[in-house]
């Protein structure tokens, strides 16, 4: 599927390598991401989308209009209400869109993208079944017993959602439970970790010792570092 191209690989200092195919990447990302666009020209940053940071240079101001991303030992001082909020602890992220970013992480390809929706898959995890509609997330040593075919079904390491949001999510988390869940669209609580405030309008993701790949073919791909995404959609 992929063919020989020369990869430029840029070693970030403190997170990621950058590797570009099929391009030059002028800039290396100093402190944070590293964007890996596979056969595509990143001519540059969509200011209605991301907010780059590219070595030896800052982002003077993060678009307020679609993300707000704040990666380990930081923590999301405001939540962009408009879209998400990516709060990672102690953890490596990246998010981008195919239709603008492709993001591949440091020793990691994207096999292929989500023609629907998204595929949510954690390290050291396989998916059993995917839904075709919307989500399917199956966590460790975990199977989805039966999976919401409208929206999501996600269930944690040794414990059981035991009643799922049919208009959207309900996110039930070893030795937590959501006390309630986002009836507009998500709410996503993780493992020893509270949502202090989940966006109501679209997401709010806190992850702890976690980690996470969410794409969208029309609007993420997001893969994780030492992980492979073993089937899509």
């Amino acid at each position: 599927m992929f063919r020989s191209i020369t990869i430029e690989v840029f070693s970030l200092r403190s997170k990621y390598s950058v590797i570009i195919r099929n391009r030059k990447y002028s800039e290396a990302l100093r402190s944070k991401y590293s964007v890996e666009l596979r056969y595509c020209n990143y001519s540059e940053a969509l200011r209605s989308k991301y907010s780059v940071i590219i070595r030896d240079r800052k982002c003077s101001e993060v678009l307020r209009s679609k993300y707000s991303v704040i990666i380990r030992d930081q923590k999301c001082s405001e939540a962009l209400r408009s879209k998400y909020s990516v709060e990672l602890r102690y953890r490596n992220c990246s998010e981008a869109l195919r239709s603008k970013y492709s993001v591949i992480i440091r020793d990691r390809k994207c096999s292929e993208a989500l023609q629907s929706k998204y595929s949510v898959e954690l390290r050291y995890r396989n998916y059993s079944e995917v839904l075709r509609s919307k989500y399917s997330v199956i966590i460790r040593d975990r199977k989805c017993s039966k999976a919401l075919r409208s929206k999501y079904s996600i269930i944690i390491r040794d414990h059981k959602c035991s009643e799922a949001l049919r208009s959207k999510y309900s996110v039930i988390i070893r030795d937590r439970k959501c006390s309630e869940a986002l009836r507009s669209k998500y709410s996503i609580e993780l493992r020893y970790r509270n949502c202090s405030k989940a966006l109501r309008s679209k997401y709010s993701v806190i992850i702890r010792d976690r980690k996470c790949f969410e794409a969208l073919r029309s609007k993420y791909s997001i893969e994780l570092r030492y992980h492979n995404c073993s089937k899509a959609l």
